[in-house]
């Protein structure tokens, strides 16, 4: 884990990311030609993935004079080391897509990683849907990184005997989007007329709601929160704090009855995140002053996102973040298709391609939301439950 998150890493994604043991395993690496591809690669596949540490040297003769178990990455082969032969990627400053056709013997798995996680796609192609947002040419229905990574484990640790890894184990957090805080509830009358004419079938409701104290369809914080704790499941809230375009549709964010529920989860231990509205993308001082005003109203400082839409571009949108104060960005995923946007249920960070260097956000994937199910694919409850089979090749 970087440096600059160690004492200011979220507590829902502690064991998620590799801080070290008292004595973790490491192997060597030679390479004769050192690259901040190639170590951006080496980090997230040995201390992410595997969890140990690695030394990367360019030394041969150092290399070979170790008595650390060994990996080989050139195109000599090495009686002695696990031998993985370079395709290019990692050495120049290409986008090109690499061979990644799958072959135990000498497989590149440092430019097939290295290609998923960096976004290499969504840098290269350019095209979008009608919201900006990157259309990709497939969608991997499994993490073929972390199934790339376990076997790996499974051929180090045959050449290597003495090798250890540690084991993992399956965590979950809940992360729910707020579009809308409530349905009727702290909104204005104009608001109030315009919805009610648009939705006849809930006016009772509505009017039950505004005029009678009936509690709003939405209010469901309460139920969330009780059952986060009483199963220790992680519960992230990301909140929209916009509210005057036809995209962001939320209560005003200085509503009492808004800062009163942001209080209410701060005093729960609840993590707040910020949920940055539809035009922030092309607006950084309107993504500033929402992160301010959410950290200020949460009494809490705001480092984690998930992009409204999910509008998301991946050659400005990380680098706005982090002038934002936002280091955790929950944006990885789809939002009308089930599948892994970057191969892996790992979080990762993001990498530059115009620096050639890695950026201090971290991006914390998932595989599908709920409205994949029963919006796109029009999928119940029991429906995308049997379908939950294609996100299980990451427990591992």
């Amino acid at each position: 884990m970087s440096d600059h998150l160690q004492h200011n890493v979220m507590p829902e994604l502690k064991g998620f990311l590799f801080e070290g043991a008292s004595q973790p395993a490491t192997v060597i690496i030679y390479s004769p030609k050192i690259t901040s591809r190639l170590r951006y690669a080496c980090k997230f596949i040995f201390n992410q993935g595997l969890q140990i540490n690695f030394l990367l040297i360019d030394n041969e003769s150092e290399f070979l004079q170790s008595k650390l178990p060994k990996l080989n990455y050139s195109i000599k082969t090495v009686e002695t080391a696990f031998n993985i032969y370079p395709n290019g990627l990692l050495s120049d400053n290409k986008l090109e897509k690499p061979e990644l056709e799958y072959t135990k013997e000498g497989f590149d798995i440092f430019s097939a990683v290295f290609y998923h996680i960096s976004r290499c796609e969504e840098w290269s192609l350019a095209k979008t849907d009608e919201h900006h947002r990157f259309v990709p040419t497939e969608i991997k229905q499994a993490p073929i990184v972390d199934i790339w990574i376990a076997e790996l484990r499974t051929m180090l640790s045959t050449k290597f005997k003495s090798l250890q890894f540690p084991s993992r184990q399956f965590k979950f957090i809940s992360t729910i989007d707020v579009d809308n805080v409530f349905a009727y509830k702290a909104k204005p009358l104009y608001r109030q007329i315009g919805g009610a004419l648009k939705d006849l079938k809930n006016l009772k409701s509505r009017f039950a709601t505004v005029f009678s104290g009936k509690k709003d369809p939405f209010d469901e914080y309460e139920f969330q929160v009780e059952l986060s704790k009483k199963h220790n499941i992680p519960l992230i809230y990301f909140f929209l704090y916009c509210n005057n375009t036809n995209y962001d549709r939320t209560i005003d964010p200085n509503h009492p009855e808004f800062i009163k529920l942001l209080q209410y989860l701060n005093q729960n231990n609840i993590t707040t995140g910020l949920h940055p509205s539809y035009y922030s993308t092309q607006n950084v001082d309107l993504l500033n002053e929402e992160q301010k005003l959410l950290s200020a109203n949460s009494g809490k400082e705001v480092i984690a996102s998930r992009q409204h839409f999910l509008r998301f571009n991946i050659k400005t949108t990380p680098k706005q973040l982090l002038k934002a104060g936002i280091h955790f960005d929950f944006t990885m995923g789809w939002s009308d298709k089930i599948g892994f946007r970057a191969s892996t249920t790992l979080p990762f960070y993001y990498y530059d391609f115009e620096s050639e260097s890695e950026l201090k956000l971290l991006a914390v994937p998932f595989a599908a939301m709920d409205g994949a199910f029963y919006l796109h694919q029009k999928s119940n409850a029991n429906e995308a439950f049997r379908r939950r089979e294609c996100l299980h090749y990451g427990n591992r």
